[in-house]
């Protein structure tokens, strides 16, 4: 019998993996992947995570993937595998992948497109706008020259490509900015022809095993989801997404991501230069951050709150965390402190 991946239910036996978890994801031991079960255990202790003293406390799950195996996973302070877990700005992660795959399919030209050609009823409505000309490249390395977190509603695009005031520099400056990204939702409408949900559900989610009523999505007041945020996943179909980016945009042998887009998103477009934890030399790539965790290539998928979607290709490893928003004075103590987590288990993959 063959399963996930080729892998004869034999071999997966042996690799350590449980036959009743064989149709939702193949589950191994930690010690058959490399990774020290006892020293794992010991970083996930409930009452390490759950202490007051840090900011580890808001950490709601963790999924740990090796080798395309699912070796851990936890739940702390009631939730389950079966939560809806909300990924904020992760979203726009997903929504560069979907890019990615509507460029292979044709449906869009080129990142060279501008927004008066993605999206050429709105722009006639307002042919002065200076966002006319912002290009989908742009959108993607977040140096359009929108301004910092604005928020935005694609309600009605007219008075989102008339009246958001652009701040364009040369060289490009990297400004992080949800109105920008909130843009990519009707380009990718008007590129596929429909439904956004549906290209990602016949796209990216079905081919991945990412069911119906395995996750939710924000919508506008008109009714169409979000490019920026919004998308509420279980832990494990997020697993499924970091995963399938780590193996070079395949899902159990099939390509369902083109791989030259794989790469292309996590090159680093715009240099950054930040720390995050000790996570060093963070910069920005296609809606993804990049950087070196433990002197190791690591990319990253990051949404408010420290909801982190991290991927170490040299180890074949993905750490999944996710955890619920703590006041806005401890945004940066908790992100170091989850990313330091999540270092010690890339660590111990090492």
């Amino acid at each position: 019998m063959m399963i996930a991946g080729g892998l004869s239910a034999l071999a997966f036996a042996g690799a350590g993996g449980r036959a009743a978890d064989m149709a939702d994801w193949p589950v191994a031991t930690p010690e058959s992947q490399g990774i020290d079960k006892v020293a794992l255990d010991a970083i996930l202790d409930p009452a390490r995570i759950l202490n007051l003293a840090t900011s580890l406390y808001t950490l709601r799950s963790l999924v740990v993937v090796r080798n395309g195996f699912l070796v851990e996973e936890r739940y702390y302070a009631g939730s389950k595998a079966s939560t809806l877990r909300n990924i904020a700005s992760i979203t726009k992660s997903i929504s560069s992948i979907l890019v990615g795959i509507a460029l292979e399919q044709g449906k869009i030209r080129s990142l060279d497109q501008t927004i008066a050609e993605l999206l050429p009823e709105a722009a006639a409505r307002a042919p002065a706008s200076a966002a006319n000309g912002v290009t989908l490249a742009q959108l993607l390395t977040q140096t359009g020259g929108f301004p910092d977190d604005r928020q935005s509603d694609t309600r009605d695009l007219e008075p989102q490509v008339r009246d958001v005031p652009l701040e364009p520099s040369v060289p490009p400056v990297w400004r992080y900015s949800s109105a920008a990204v909130s843009l990519i939702a009707p380009i990718l409408a008007h590129a596929v022809g429909g439904s956004v949900e549906d290209f990602a559900r016949a796209s990216l989610f079905s081919p991945l095993g990412i069911g119906d009523y395995d996750y939710d999505w924000r919508r506008d007041a008109a009714g169409n989801v979000r490019s920026d945020s919004g998308l509420r996943l279980r832990t494990r179909d997020l697993a499924r997404l970091a995963w399938t980016m780590a193996d070079g945009g395949r899902w159990r042998g099939r390509q369902v991501v083109p791989a030259q887009w794989v790469a292309e998103r996590t090159r680093r477009h715009i240099a950054l230069g930040w720390p995050l934890g000790p996570m060093t030399n963070v910069d920005y790539g296609y809606l993804w951050f990049t950087g070196t965790l433990h002197r190791r290539v690591a990319t990253l998928a990051w949404g408010y709150g420290a909801q982190f979607a991290l991927v170490v290709p040299s180890l074949n490893l993905v750490v999944i965390a996710l955890t619920d928003a703590p006041g806005a004075k401890e945004l940066a103590k908790q992100a170091a402190e989850v990313m330091g987590l999540a270092a010690q288990i890339v660590e111990l993959a090492g």
